[in-house]
């Protein structure tokens, strides 16, 4: 998709993604609703990772250093609640 500026007289100057490969592809979204969507998703993510963590209680820190090394702090339950997560991902 490819960011595009309208010139309709109804709609000029409102951004909006068009597929680049018209007409072989209808990809159409105004620039607004996707980026009002993007918020939504971001916002709901980190109120599910919030309540997680409140739930929880746990002070587990994970932190991720390239493709394998890391290190984790923090107790074994915790540890092992955080593994089984990551397993049901």
């Amino acid at each position: 998709m490819k960011l595009f500026t309208s010139n309709q007289e109804r709609s000029k100057g409102a951004r909006f993604f068009r597929c680049e490969s018209q007409p072989f592809c209808n990809g159409f979204e105004w620039f607004d609703a996707a980026m009002k969507k993007k918020e939504d998703v971001a916002m709901k993510k980190k109120e599910k990772q919030e309540k997680s963590t409140n739930a929880t209680g746990s002070t587990l820190k994970l932190r991720i250093e390239g493709k394998v090394t890391m290190t984790i702090e923090g107790n074994a339950k915790d540890m092992a609640d955080l593994i089984k997560k990551l397993q049901d991902m």
